[in-house]
């Protein structure tokens, strides 16, 4: 699945530098919007991202994660993939 993809490689698993705010963000997509295509130690990683932030910057991208969900549920196939493109989607993250 790509949002649990961009979890891992925003958390520092790729070559990009290490962005806790998306890592969690993405995390959080698909923690809330694809809890059962995720792999099975993802809530333990969903939580150690969570502990990266501060208590405000958490809640802040919790709160984007969930408005990104329902700007984008439309736009979900009946087996739950998303067909759309991304161009900025964690706007306001940071």
């Amino acid at each position: 699945m790509a949002w649990h993809n961009l979890a891992r490689i925003y958390a520092g698993g790729g070559a990009l530098s290490p962005d806790n705010n998306l890592a969690y963000f993405w995390a959080r997509v698909t923690a809330s919007a694809a809890a059962d295509r995720a792999q099975k130690d993802f809530p333990a990683f969903v939580e150690l991202l969570r502990k990266r932030l501060s208590l405000e910057d958490a809640q802040r991208t919790e709160a984007r994660a969930e408005q990104w969900i329902e700007e984008h549920r439309s736009a979900w196939k009946d087996d739950g993939e998303v067909t759309l493109e991304f161009p900025n989607v964690a706007e306001g993250v940071n």
